[in-house]
């Protein structure tokens, strides 16, 4: 009986850490989709449980953009291509603005819209 339980508790002790790197993965991935939608201060903020008081600025930039063509550069390429087209756009927008204090709000399709403070 004693064997049984002692197999029984390496188990579990195994079942448990295994289960707890699947959840440091997933809130992992959880953290890096926030900091994608937004800014590192207001993940920080709501990963600690602290509230997040929205800021009065005395004044900012948007900036947004649309690509001429789009919907007929779509129809001639394959979907494959369209979405590595637009990532590499979209992620040489983002490496463009990461020292600054900018914060992207949207991206839709071949729209892209940043915003921050002066």
């Amino acid at each position: 009986m004693f064997i049984q339980l002692a197999r029984y508790f390496i188990k579990l002790e195994r079942d448990v850490a295994d289960r707890t790197s699947q959840l440091k993965s997933e809130r992992e991935k959880a953290d890096q989709l926030l900091r994608e939608m937004l800014p590192q201060e207001i993940v920080k903020k709501l990963r600690n449980g602290l509230p997040v008081v929205p800021e009065y600025l005395e004044s900012v930039s948007v900036y947004f953009s649309d690509m001429c063509g789009f919907a007929e550069f779509v129809t001639t390429v394959a979907p494959p291509d369209v979405v590595n087209f637009l990532h590499s756009v979209y992620s040489a927008f983002d490496k463009s603005v990461a020292g600054f204090s900018v914060y992207k709000m949207e991206t839709i399709g071949s729209s892209y819209m940043e915003c921050g403070d002066c």
